[in-house]
């Protein structure tokens, strides 16, 4: 300090003192005064003012008493700065006070070695414990300063001022270590032994409070309480008591803010929650809203332990569970708070409301689409987009016009503007199809769009998507063989030949591409029959024998019939007998007889001469079916429909219902699907029947069975299509279960079938191995093809209800728990006596009079008529249709060749 400013100093102070002497008690009285006001601001916690105030006293007054006030005030603030940690700032006021008033220095306590102890400088206050000549007294007071102030262990096994093997070092090393380890996971009991830290060491309490954290983790409670009891009550450790004692469940009183924090970040505090949770999904199994809404908020008012993030997630996942019960949004935000419409919560509520409400399922994951790429989730155009496009499209492809007429859109479910644009997703798959297979070109998506469009669409929209198909992967044969098929059904066969050789590079050894080039060979060959062309039809015939590998026998059955045609055309008797009996020593007397019959069939041409003829009596019906399967298998083959409606019926049924009609699964299944397209459903049945008695591929005889019922079996023909599903599923039947999901979803199939217990949602659901065998084991019992008055309700129909509806009170079973007094009866008090409808009257009366307008129709018509009806063709148009004899087409009818086609073949020679 320089002379200049301590002469300055001593003037000031000399000039204070004589103004104070000049002015006595007057002066003395506005001290006092002065001092209660700077007491009262220290009490109130309020240094920064009280200092300010007793700096302007002692300037005026500069007495000893106005000193000693100034250093209470300088203590004070340094105290509060310490509590703010503000250890520097401490530090600089100490020094102000050191320099200008030494005299007050012992009033500032053990502020110095306050600071120190915050700054983790230990070595100046432990330093008198490495004497061993130390007095017990001061020895006591430093390690009662350690027991009560010391927090930082790590700082305090670092210091220099002892040994490194001194006991407090060691101690403090193994305490830190073990409390970050205890503190962070599982730890072993060796790593919270410390044997390092005697009874008697002051920080024998943080060894307490290590071993009570370990026994809380490990469930002990006992052993935690009896820890905690080790731990002194002025040590620094017993400050974590009250949290320690809460979270350990023996109470704790009244917890600091702090502590609260704790308990809640550490403690159990999820199981508050769980039990909510728990109540809400009691809640929502009864259906009850009052439950509902009460739980849901509870279960909100549960989680206030949880981050921002798994609230929101928790919130969302309540939100769209209580959307999916048909509460409106306005309801669930009342309960939860407001919803966080984001695409975690979009994508939860397009899940739940797949199963019952298929139409805002796809509108929910079109918003959530949205707002995925909004916050970049996935890209637009990715394989992300491509694959959720081609789930929306399935969504689409299997909505119905009534669900689609039932969608509300005025729920307040979706944002303002998104239904504008969403809601022509719902009119057609179409777009979605293609908005997958531009984002994601893979096969299953194009497969997808070219079975619905095979379907729904129009021929030319199906021969588009497969264009489409072999233009983005060249590499596949699957478009290629439907464009073949596509162009044969035109009767393209230029094209259509172009395509097969096309597959037959990418290919060729492919059965479906080989088969597809003998469908095409036979279907040219049949169409210059039906010309009268027998020269370019034997271009063909010889082109068949090769083809295909592993089934010679069946293209040589194929090309003698053809040559026999040949040879009747041009008129060669010779010819006709030589082939005749060629044929006959190939597929027997009756596979001659069907395979010519079918081919006269296909070419709506029947010979002038008769065909050989053949005794159907004077074989064994055993053997009878067995030649009838091998033609039914050559059919197959070829593309060729087999006729199945002859006089042969009898003795094919004998055959298949004995116990072992020699037949294996592939040659009943054939006779089985002949016997369907040629409208032989007594014989398609008893084919399904021999199939399950055999046990093997149950899943096919059971569709089989399904679709050879007529309307009036519509229960059993709904059982059976359901078993033969889950089946098929079961059985990983890929190709079966989509031939189901096919007829189901077929919208002649749902207008015939439209019952109360025909649901959209019946495909869905799993089936129990016990319900599958109750099916099966009741359809082999049904051997016969049940007759329309004796038609009994099969017995398993109550329980595939119940596995649907979750009742046991049948299909008609359609209650609704929301509201237990909402047990009003909806039929009108008048119908009739028993507050019941009978309708069985009614029912009767229409049977009977349908039995009188078919009695007039010619024979056969019956039949045709309800193979319409189970078509889905309007009921007025048929019978109107069926009501006039339709006449035969003549016999020898020739047209001629399709000038576009001929240059593919050849002219006549």
């Amino acid at each position: 300090m320089s002379k200049r400013f301590q002469k300055q100093r001593t003037a000031e102070a000399s000039g204070a003192q004589s103004e104070a002497a000049r002015g006595g008690a007057e002066t003395a009285a506005l001290a006092v005064e002065e001092r209660e006001r700077v007491y009262a601001q220290i009490r109130e916690r309020h240094s920064k003012a009280a200092l300010q105030m007793a700096k302007d006293l002692h300037k005026r007054c500069g007495s000893q008493e106005s000193e000693e006030l100034l250093a209470d005030a300088y203590r004070a603030r340094i105290e509060d700065l310490l509590r703010l940690r503000m250890t520097v700032e401490a530090r600089t006021l100490v020094q102000i006070v050191r320099v200008r008033m030494p005299r007050t220095l012992p009033r500032l306590g053990a502020i110095e070695q306050e600071i120190q102890l915050l700054e983790g400088r230990f070595d100046a206050i432990v330093a008198p414990l490495g004497n061993p000549d130390l007095a017990a007294e001061q020895r006591e007071r430093i390690e009662a300063f350690v027991r009560q102030r010391v927090e930082n262990l790590g700082a305090l096994a670092k210091v220099d001022s002892l040994a490194a093997d001194h006991a407090l070092r060691v101690a403090a090393g193994a305490l830190a270590a073990a409390f970050e380890a205890v503190t962070r996971g599982p730890v072993d009991a060796e790593r919270v032994a410390l044997t390092e830290v005697s009874r008697r060491s002051p920080l024998a309490s943080w060894k307490g409070l290590i071993r009570a954290i370990d026994s809380y983790y490990r469930g002990d409670k006992e052993a935690c309480g009896a820890w905690l009891k080790t731990i002194a009550a002025d040590s620094v450790p017993a400050r974590l008591l009250p949290a320690m004692r809460a979270l350990g469940g023996t109470g704790a009183g009244e917890l600091t803010a702090a502590a609260q924090r704790l308990v809640e970040l550490v403690g159990d505090q999820g199981a508050e929650l769980r039990r909510a949770a728990e109540d809400f999904d009691r809640a929502v199994a009864a259906r009850k809203p009052m439950p509902i809404e009460k739980a849901a908020r509870k279960a909100i008012g549960a989680s206030v332990h949880l981050d921002t993030e798994a609230r929101e997630r928790l919130r969302g996942q309540m939100a769209a569970c209580m959307m999916h019960m048909d509460f409106s949004p306005e309801t669930a935000e009342r309960a939860l708070g407001a919803i966080k419409r984001d695409a975690y919560f979009l994508r939860v509520l397009a899940l739940r409301l797949e199963d019952a409400d298929r139409g805002n399922a796809v509108l929910a994951w079109e918003d959530f689409r949205e707002d995925a790429i909004r916050c970049r989730w996935f890209a637009a155009g990715g394989v992300e987009d491509g694959v959720l496009s081609l789930h929306m499209a399935r969504l689409v492809e299997n909505l119905n016009r009534n669900e689609i007429e039932d969608l509300t859109y005025d729920d307040g479910m979706w944002k303002p503007g998104f239904l504008q644009n969403a809601k022509n997703l719902l009119t057609s798959p179409g777009p979605l199809f293609a908005r997958a297979c531009q984002a994601d070109p893979c096969a299953e998506s194009f497969e997808a769009w070219l079975n619905w469009a095979k379907r729904k669409a129009k021929p030319k929209e199906a021969d588009e998507v497969a264009e489409r198909w072999r233009k983005e992967l060249p590499a596949d044969a699957r478009p290629l063989l439907h464009l073949v098929d596509a162009s044969e059904e035109r009767k393209a066969y230029k094209k259509s030949l172009g395509y097969l050789e096309e597959a037959e590079k990418i290919d060729g050894l492919n059965p479906a591409v080989r088969r597809a080039r003998l469908r095409l060979l036979v279907g040219a060959a049949l169409r210059h029959l039906g010309q009268v062309k027998a020269s370019l039809a034997r271009r063909e015939i010889e082109a068949i024998l090769p083809l295909p590998e592993g089934a010679l026998h069946e293209c040589t059955m194929l090309a003698s019939a053809l040559d026999w045609f040949c040879a009747a055309i041009e008129n060669d008797p010779s010819a006709m007998d030589a082939k005749a009996g060629a044929l006959a020593q190939l597929a027997g007397g009756a596979g001659r007889h069907l395979l010519l019959a079918a081919i006269s069939r296909a070419i709506r041409i029947a010979p002038k001469v008769g065909f050989p003829e053949f005794d159907a009596h004077s074989l064994p019906a055993a053997e009878l079916l067995t030649q009838a399967a091998r033609i039914c298998q050559v059919g197959e083959l070829a593309g060729l429909p087999t006729p199945m409606q002859s006089g042969w019926n009898d003795d094919l049924l004998k055959a298949l219902r004995q116990s072992a009609p020699g037949l294996d699964t592939a040659e009943l299944l054939a006779v089985g699907e002949a016997a369907l397209k040629d409208n032989a459903r007594e014989l398609a049945y008893a084919v399904s029947a021999a199939g399950l008695a055999g046990g093997s591929a149950t899943e096919r005889f059971l569709y089989l069975r399904a679709r050879s019922l007529l309307f009036w079996a519509c229960e059993q023909r709904l059982g059976c299509m359901a078993a033969a599903l889950a089946l098929a599923r079961k059985e990983r039947d890929t190709v079966l279960a989509e031939q189901i999901l096919d007829e189901i979803h077929n919208p002649a199939w749902r207008t015939m079938w439209r019952t109360p217990f025909v649901r959209n949602d019946w495909v869905a659901r799993p089936f129990t191995d016990d319900l599958l065998n109750e099916i099966v084991a009741e359809e082999r019992e049904r051997s016969v093809l049940p007759d329309e008055r004796e038609y009994k309700r099969p017995r398993y129909m109550q329980k595939l209800n119940a596995h649907e509806t979750g009742s046991t009170s049948g299909f008609d079973d359609d209650e609704d728990d929301w509201d237990e007094d909402e047990n009003e009866d909806d039929w009108d008090e008048e119908e009739n006596d028993s507050g019941e409808r009978d309708t069985t009257g009614t029912f009767e009366a229409t049977r009977n009079k349908l039995d009188e307008i078919f009695s007039r129709f010619p024979p056969g018509t019956r039949e045709r008529v309800l193979d319409a009806f189970a078509a889905g063709a309007g009921h007025l148009d048929q019978i109107g249709r069926n009501a006039k004899q339709i006449p035969e087409k003549p016999v020898c009818a020739r047209r001629g060749p399709v000038p576009e086609q001929e240059s593919l073949f050849g002219e006549e020679s």
